[in-house]
């Protein structure tokens, strides 16, 4: 039930911050809203809080939160997607590489750096919608 449970809450979780995250990219609500987030261009662990607060419900608790109401997971489900959620937006917004993770922290630097990429937080739809862009090596 856990593999089921991580696969449809990963899948669902990722088309909601992505359709959010993009969304907040918008004339009308970035330099409200989303901007308040990437005054970090270059992030560090703690950036990934700072956030205007209609950001972080909508586009931070609210994917998970659905996620969740849809599946009704396992508690053990729950807490595993907990921890595995806060690690990967620490790690992502750390600037570094870290061993054993699909992807570091340069594809969401990239996004800060040049704002119009790398929305999702898996990079699914990114590639399917073409935003997706290769951090080049330095």
């Amino acid at each position: 039930r856990c593999c089921f449970d991580g696969i449809v809450f990963h899948l669902v979780y990722e088309v909601l911050f992505h359709a959010s995250h993009r969304f907040l990219h918008t004339k009308s609500l970035y330099p409200h809203i989303h901007k308040l987030h990437h005054e970090f261009t270059d992030p560090v662990s703690i950036a990934a809080a700072y956030a205007h607060p209609i950001e972080h419900v909508f586009s931070n608790v609210l994917p998970a939160v659905v996620s969740l109401a849809i599946l009704r997971p396992h508690l053990l489900s729950f807490v595993l997607f907990s921890m595995q959620g806060l690690h990967l937006t620490l790690a992502e917004h750390s600037g570094f590489a870290i061993q054993g993770e699909s992807k570091d922290a340069a594809y969401h630097n990239l996004h800060h750096e040049k704002f119009r990429c790398n929305y999702g937080a898996l990079a699914i739809l990114d590639k399917c919608f073409g935003t997706y862009r290769e951090a080049q090596a330095e």
